[in-house]
C-alpha cells in the first residue's frame, strides 16, 4: 500500500548479529518496528506464530508486541542485521488506513519476503555503510548525522521498491505459495493467504485456481500429502510422527485424507515405496539420499580423515542410525545381509572393485561412470522413485550457488586461478573438467581459471605445470599441512607470480565435498565466508 500523507522515518538503531551454527535465540517480544535482513547464512524464524525459512536477502518486518524466534541451520552460522526504526506521519487529518493499524508506519506491508538478485547487492552496501555509522566517532564527523538519515531512507525505499514489484497478481499468489511451502506443517486458517497476498477472498480464489488449476485448501492437502509420502519413506518414521509432521494432529482423519488422495493406506503406502538402501561407494552418496529425504541404513565412512563415526560433521548427526562401513579397507557382501538392503548402491573403488564376488547379487545396482554431482543426484532419484525432488534440489542449488556467485563477484574478478592439493609425494592441479570441485569453483561461482584445455579431473605431478602457467592466485584445498610447508621452501615454488605477490589462499577444506547437495552448499557458504575477509 502506498501511503497518501507525508510519513517521515527515523533509524533508532542497527546492530548486526551472528548467530552459529544451531544456535537458537528464544522468543521475545519487539517492543519497537523492526526490520530484520539476512545477510550471511541460513536459519529458520518464528515470526507471529509463523515459521520462514532465512537465506541471504530474506527481510523480516517485525512489527511492535510481534515474537520472535530465531535458529541458525546446523550448517553454518546466521548473520542478521537488526534495525529499530520510527515513522511519524506529518499530517494525521486523515484516518489511518489497514495497513498501518496492523503494521505500524512502515514502507513495507509484508511480514517477510526475499529480495532478488537485483537489488540485494545495493542493499547489502547501504546496511555495510549504516552500521560503520554507528562505529565509534562517526557521529563526530561532519554532516554524519544527515548521511545517516540519506542512508537510511535511501535502503527504506530500496526495500519498498522491491515490495512494489511484488504487486501484480501473480506474483502475490507465487509469494504464498512459497509462505505455504514454508508452513505446511502449521495450523493455520485459509484466510490467512489473501491477507498475505493483499487480496480480496474472491480475487484470491480465483487468481489461485488461474495460477494452479486448484483451490487453495486442495493445494494445501496436496502439498502435505506430498510431504507425508517422503517422511514414510523414513522406516524409523511413526504415523502419528507423520501425521504431525505434515500439518495433521488426528492421525486417523491423515489416513483418511491420505486414502482419498492416494487411493491406498498410508501404511500400504510405506509397504510399498519405503526402501532399505546400502551403499558401497568412494563418494558420500549418503549426502545424495539425505536431501532426498531418505536415511541409508549403511554407508561409506572414512575414519581416519574424520574422528568419530568417520563422516564429516555435516553429516555425523544425520546418520548416527546408520552402520558405518569402512571403506578404507575392503566391504564385503556378507556385512550388509543381516541389515536385510532391498538395494545396494555399489561403484568400484581401490580394492572394492565389483567382479564375480557382486555378480550375482540382484539387489545390487552398480553406478559407475558418472562425473558429475547432478549425475549422481539422478541416479540415486532414479533409485528411489524421487525424481521430482531431485529437480527441485538442481533448481534449489542454482539459485544458491547464484548467491553465491554474487557474494563472491567482487573477489574472484580479479586475477586467474590455479587450483591445487599438496600431498606428501604429489602435487594435484585441478584443471576444471570432470571434477565436481573445479566445475563448482569454475563453472559455478564465478572464479577465473588460468586454464581449462585438460579432460581428466586434476593433472599429477601439478609443480611443473603450476610453473608453466605461472597463475596469478592458487587456491590450496585438502592438503597435507606437513607437505605444504615443505613445499613453501621449494624454490620453484617460492618463484611463482602468486606466491611472490602473496596471493596463495589456504581455507580450512577438509569438509569441502562439492559431490553432494549438502556438502556442495556447506562448500559453498564456507567459500563465501573465508573469500569474504579478503573482499
Amino acid at each position: 500500500m502506498i501511503m497518501k500523507f507525508p510519513v517521515v522515518y527515523a533509524l533508532l538503531s542497527i546492530k548486526q548479529h551472528k548467530l552459529p551454527a544451531g544456535r537458537k535465540i528464544r522468543s521475545f517480544r519487539a517492543r519497537r518496528a523492526a526490520l530484520g535482513l539476512v545477510m550471511e547464512g541460513t536459519g529458520t524464524a518464528q515470526l507471529g506464530g509463523y515459521r520462514y525459512e532465512l537465506k541471504p536477502g530474506a527481510v523480516l518486518h517485525i512489527a511492535p508486541e510481534t515474537s520472535l524466534e530465531l535458529q541458525a541451520s546446523a550448517k553454518g552460522s546466521l548473520t542478521l542485521v537488526y534495525i529499530h526504526y520510527l515513522g511519524v506521519m506529518l499530517d494525521a487529518a486523515e484516518p489511518a488506513p489497514p495497513a498501518v493499524a496492523k503494521w505500524g508506519l512502515s514502507p513495507v506491508a509484508e511480514e517477510f519476503f526475499n529480495l532478488d538478485s537485483f537489488h540485494l547487492p545495493d542493499i547489502k552496501e547501504l546496511v555495510v555503510q549504516l552500521l560503520q555509522s554507528e562505529e565509534p566517532g562517526a557521529s563526530m564527523k561532519s554532516g554524519a548525522e544527515f548521511s545517516r538519515s540519506m542512508l537510511f531512507n535511501q535502503l527504506l525505499y530500496l526495500l519498498s521498491s522491491t515490495r512494489l514489484s511484488y504487486g501484480k497478481t501473480d506474483n502475490a499468489i507465487e509469494r504464498t505459495l512459497n509462505w505455504m511451502e514454508q508452513n505446511y506443517m502449521n495450523s493455520f486458517p485459509l484466510r490467512r493467504l489473501p491477507e498475505l497476498a493483499g487480496l480480496t477472498p474472491s480475487s484470491y480464489c480465483r487468481a489461485f485456481k488461474r495460477v494452479t488449476g486448484l483451490s487453495p485448501g486442495s493445494y494445501l492437502t496436496q502439498l502435505r500429502i506430498r510431504k507425508a509420502k517422503t517422511l514414510l519413506r523414513e522406516p524409523d518414521r511413526t504415523l502419528k510422527d507423520v501425521a504431525r509432521h505434515v500439518g495433521y494432529q488426528d492421525e486417523l482423519y491423515f489416513s483418511r485424507t491420505f486414502k482419498k488422495s492416494e487411493g491406498m493406506s498410508p501404511t500400504l503406502y510405506r509397504k510399498r515405496h519405503g526402501k532399505r538402501v546400502a551403499i558401497v561407494s568412494h563418494l558420500f552418496l549418503q549426502d545424495h539420499m539425505l536431501a532426498l529425504g531418505v536415511k541409508p541404513v549403511a554407508g561409506p565412512s572414512f575414519p581416519s580423515t574424520y574422528a568419530g563415526l568417520g563422516y564429516p560433521s555435516y553429516l555425523t548427526g544425520l546418520l548416527k542410525d546408520t552402520v558405518a562401513l569402512n571403506a578404507e579397507r575392503r566391504i564385503r557382501y556378507t556385512e550388509l545381509t543381516p541389515l536385510s538392503p532391498d538395494v545396494i548402491i555399489k561403484m568400484d573403488f581401490n580394492n572394492n572393485l565389483g567382479g564375480a564376488a557382486w555378480a550375482g547379487y540382484e539387489n545390487t545396482v552398480h553406478l559407475n561412470g558418472i562425473t558429475s554431482w547432478t549425475g549422481y543426484l539422478e541416479a540415486v532419484a532414479g533409485i528411489l522413485g524421487k525424481e521430482d525432488e531431485a529437480e527441485e534440489i538442481v533448481r534449489r542449488m542454482a539459485h544458491v550457488q547464484q548467491t553465491g556467485k554474487d557474494s563472491l563477484r567482487s573477489f574472484t574478478g580479479q586475477g586467474r586461478w590455479a587450483v591445487i592439493r599438496v600431498m606428501q609425494d604429489d602435487i594435484r592441479l585441478y584443471t576444471g573438467n570432470n571434477h565436481a570441485l573445479s566445475d563448482l569453483l569454475f563453472g559455478q561461482l564465478g572464479f577465473q581459471p588460468y586454464e581449462m584445455a585438460d579432460e581428466q579431473a586434476y593433472l599429477c605431478q601439478g609443480l611443473s605445470r603450476l610453473a608453466e602457467m605461472d597463475p596469478e592466485r592458487i587456491l590450496v584445498v585438502w592438503s597435507d599441512p606437513a607437505a605444504l610447508g615443505k613445499l613453501s621452501t621449494n624454490p620453484v615454488w617460492r618463484e611463482l607470480r602468486a606466491v611472490a605477490d602473496g596471493q596463495v589462499y589456504v581455507p580450512d577444506s577438509k569438509e569441502w565435498d562439492p559431490w553432494g547437495p549438502l556438502g556442495r552448499e556447506l562448500t559453498i557458504q564456507e567459500c563465501v565466508r573465508y573469500f569474504g575477509q579478503f573482499q
